[in-house]
């Protein structure tokens, strides 16, 4: 499957699971290896009437990141690691695709260090 077939295949499972009235959706998710540590991270959240909510998406929709990931575009070397996706009530969407150290899995490293420092 193709990249933009992906991203159509995302962005229809990723509402499924917000059971009310919504305004747009904003998704940041990590799927990276680090010191061979793997991190998948994800924040997601639904506005309606500018209040955040908080929502977790299905499996399915995670792992149509996943299969996002594995496809990347013909031609692009590098891999993505992060990416942030927002989408209004109309279906509009918007992937920003990010590359090097994403910032939730940074700050987990960060985290663990410490806590083995101690």
């Amino acid at each position: 499957m193709r990249a933009l077939e992906l991203q159509d295949q995302f962005a229809r499972t990723v509402y499924l699971p917000i059971r009310e009235k919504w305004d747009s959706i904003d998704l940041h998710y990590e799927n990276v290896v680090i010191d061979g540590i793997p991190y998948e991270i994800f924040q997601a959240v639904f506005i309606v009437d500018s209040v955040r909510k908080d929502f977790t998406p299905s499996l399915d929709c995670l792992d149509a990141l996943t299969e996002l990931q594995r496809n990347q575009p013909e031609g692009q070397e590098e891999k993505w690691t992060w990416l942030e996706f927002r989408m209004n009530s109309a279906g509009q969407y918007k992937f920003d695709f990010k590359y090097g150290i994403p910032p939730l899995a940074a700050e987990q490293m960060k985290f663990a260090r410490s806590a083995s420092d101690d």
